[in-house]
């Protein structure tokens, strides 16, 4: 703690930050140092994660407070920007709150570089998570991509279908391809598959049915697809989701 309020006092513009982007309404805010571990984060994380207050988060990294495979992704993204610079606005991502309950938030990420006699240095970073969807909607930077997510989210098919998809959104595959990179940092295919695993998450906290039907219903040819694309873009099984989310 003594070096955490040591690394604060030497960046006292993150209180003020930070204040302001709490004072936003929907955004949240975090920061953290060039070893990737929290200096600070609003109040609504920690409840989002089931914890009691944020020092139960300062000075940790995402490895003591996430499954490891999300963590993995994570800290890669952590290291694009302390290392190499990097900027990662709005990316999109699938959480999965303290209660069990799925939801899409556009994640941002820009380095705090610190420039002395000539020369500058990333020593953080400094993020944002806010809210992807208003009143059940999608609503991100690029409309091409919103009105492209608006429509899976309502589909009856649990199919995906890119180059119908891109027709009806008046772009070329390769086109909608790419602006679903640039925005969200992931192919329509990544997106579709995290709802497929919300709508999973809806079914196991719903319904009594067994994982296999379960997965068979959002469209997974099989258990062991549904599997991975919960540890990929989750970090934990189904299994490990239920029991800790449902009476099962």
């Amino acid at each position: 703690m003594k070096r955490h309020n040591e690394q604060l006092a030497e960046l006292p513009w993150l209180v003020q930050v930070a204040d302001l982007i709490e004072n936003l309404g929907s955004a949240s805010f975090f920061s953290k140092d060039a070893e990737e571990r929290l200096l600070m984060v609003s109040e609504d994380i920690p409840q989002r994660l089931g914890l009691r207050s944020r020092d139960d988060m300062l000075g940790k990294t995402v490895f003591d407070l996430y499954p490891r495979e999300q963590a993995e992704r994570f800290s890669l993204d952590d290291k694009k920007v302390l290392h190499n610079g990097e900027r990662i606005v709005n990316r999109g991502e699938l959480w999965i709150d303290a209660y069990g309950l799925p939801d899409w938030v556009l994640t941002t990420k820009l380095p705090v570089v610190q420039i002395h006699e000539g020369s500058s240095r990333v020593v953080g970073l400094v993020g944002t998570t806010r809210p992807a969807q208003h009143r059940g909607k999608f609503h991100f930077s690029d409309e091409v991509v919103s009105q492209a997510c608006r429509i899976l989210s309502v589909q009856k098919s649990n199919k995906l279908d890119v180059p119908a998809l891109a027709k009806t959104c008046c772009v070329s595959v390769r086109t909608l391809q790419r602006r679903f990179r640039e925005t969200l940092g992931q192919s329509p295919k990544s997106f579709f598959a995290q709802m497929r695993i919300a709508h999973a998450c809806q079914l196991m906290r719903t319904t009594r049915k067994q994982m296999g039907e379960i997965a068979l219903i959002v469209g997974f040819s099989e258990q062991s697809s549904m599997n991975r694309a919960f540890r990929d873009h989750l970090g934990t099984s189904p299994g490990n989701y239920a029991r800790r989310f449902t009476s099962r």
